[in-house]
């Protein structure tokens, strides 16, 4: 068994050289395949990979801790399980909001049963390239399609940029976030490719948001990409949901995972992303409690925020 928290570290792996290449092809790919990009994500938020080896055993790995609950986790809730070269299994759970992750690298003959269930959890995984944030070619969405997939869009992002209700958007997105289709069938696009900081007080990066209403005015809000890595869904929530569960939250902090029930897909980093959005200078329904950046509270003019939110299904896009 071998821990390493680092990605240069992946270059001393005791595995054949081509899976040690594939592996950090896989490693890179989120991160338009940046060597330094990739390296600076690890450290910042303190990704891991275990490496497995033919004298482990599944009793000397349960008995370690954290590693028996990382690996509990890895097991039950993975973002994606994957093999390189036929030899080898990768598997991903994600592990804080921001996007940092254990990985798991085992042989596929390793005779431990969690391995097995893994192995069980390949070809139910989406496929890989579609979970990586920064995919090249995404798929297109319809507006009533929930996927757990972070870049389920469309061919070809739109380069039309409306001009929003609220003032702030990215007009023209770095080349290392993720791209969102703004065509969604049987919705009227208010705001696309908003921009909110990240919650994390390490990072200058941002989530990327659209909101839209639908033919029945309901306004929908959804996680559109982000900036420097993390897996997300980007299924439409409607706002109403949002905030009935705000309104119950007067004069009492919260934590990110509050908003999880909004989602169908499980990534770690939906809540997250999604509170940042929600705290963002355009929106301001929330805002940290305290000195703690991960927990939240409504703002002093929430309600005002509020009608303000709701009044742009009564706007057409300029």
């Amino acid at each position: 068994m071998k821990m390493i928290t680092s990605f240069e570290a992946t270059k001393d792996l005791p595995i054949p050289q081509k899976v040690k290449n594939a592996l950090r092809t896989e490693l890179m790919r989120p991160f338009d395949s940046s060597e330094s990009i990739v390296s600076a994500f690890w450290k910042e938020l303190g990704c891991a990979l275990l490496c497995l080896e033919g004298s482990d055993s599944e009793a000397s790995l349960l008995n370690q801790q954290p590693l028996a609950d990382q690996l509990h986790a890895l097991v039950h809730y993975p973002e994606w399980v994957i093999t390189l070269q036929n030899r080898y299994l990768l598997a991903l759970t994600i592990t804080n909001d921001e996007g940092g992750g254990f990985y798991l690298l085992a042989p596929l003959d390793l005779p431990l049963p969690f391995i097995n269930q893994l192995k069980r959890s390949i070809n139910n995984s989406i496929n890989h390239q579609t979970r990586c944030l920064m995919a090249r070619k995404p798929k297109a969405q319809t507006s009533n399609e929930t996927t757990q997939s972070p870049a389920n869009t469309s061919n070809q992002a739109s380069t039309e940029s409306l001009t929003p209700i609220l003032p702030t958007t990215n007009k023209g997105l770095p080349e290392n976030s993720a791209k969102a289709s703004n065509e969604v069938s049987n919705h009227t696009p208010i705001i696309t490719q908003a921009k909110a900081l990240k919650l994390s007080p390490k990072t200058d990066k941002h989530v990327f948001y659209d909101i839209t209403k639908d033919e029945a005015g309901e306004l929908l809000i959804r996680l559109a990409g982000n900036e420097g890595g993390g897996l997300h869904s980007q299924e439409w929530i409607k706002v109403s949901e949002i905030l009935d569960i705000l309104d119950k939250q007067k004069d009492k902090p919260f934590k990110s995972t509050l908003l999880k029930p909004l989602f169908k897909s499980t990534s770690a980093n939906n809540a997250g992303f999604l509170c940042a959005v929600l705290r963002s200078q355009d929106i301001k329904l929330i805002q940290p409690a305290g000195n703690n950046l991960y927990l939240h509270e409504l703002t002093p003019d929430y309600d005002e925020c509020r009608e303000l939110m709701l009044s742009l299904a009564n706007t057409d896009p300029a």
